[in-house]
């Protein structure tokens, strides 16, 4: 009998494909044809691979999964992580903590390098009052997938939270911290 090819499962397929995609678009923006091109390709490339993770794990349609920081703004570098937030209207039972837990598993599987949080509305601004850090991650956002309502909610509550003026002067704060703590070095914006 011949040999048969072992079985790829969906999840090895898809870290192949992934890893394909990303040396194409490398090889693209080393040959000088797709300059700051690259970052917008790069997370629509992240797009689909995290909507199809989050299909077949059959997530429930009342969350949402949101792109935050710099991948938020969709300008996703080479080798930096993927900030995602799962958003939640109500806290997790135990099976939603399976499936979450699974999703996340999966998403680092197929070679996705993420910095997760999974909070539900109220955690978001808790964890967010004070912290300029994850405000500006939160004002950057964009709704990948799911529940749009529940995103909207989101966006309403970012700019109400935010007091623009005390959020540019912990900004500058922080900046200025941030170049005392790193003198020498040339730092990311």
């Amino acid at each position: 009998a011949p040999a048969r090819a072992p079985r790829t499962s969906p999840q090895d397929a898809q870290r192949t494909a992934l890893a394909a995609e990303r040396t194409a678009l490398q090889r693209k923006f080393e040959a000088g044809k797709l300059g700051r091109e690259l970052l917008r390709r790069l997370t629509l490339l992240t797009d689909r691979h995290l909507r199809l993770a989050w299909k077949s794990h059959q997530m429930p349609g009342e969350i949402a999964l949101i792109a935050v920081g710099g991948y938020g703004r969709g300008q996703l570098f080479p080798r930096s992580d993927v900030d995602i937030l799962i958003l939640l209207p109500a806290s997790p039972d135990a099976a939603l903590r399976e499936k979450l837990e699974a999703l996340i598993g999966t998403l680092w599987d197929i070679g996705l390098d993420v910095g997760h949080s999974v909070r539900t509305l109220d955690e978001c601004f808790e964890v967010a009052s004070g912290d300029v850090t994850v405000q500006t991650n939160l004002l950057e956002s964009r709704l990948i997938t799911g529940n749009r309502d529940l995103y909207r909610r989101f966006t309403r509550k970012v700019q109400q939270s935010i007091d623009p003026a005390m959020f540019l002067s912990a900004k500058r704060i922080e900046q200025q911290e941030r170049h005392s703590r790193h003198q020498e070095t040339n730092l990311e914006p």
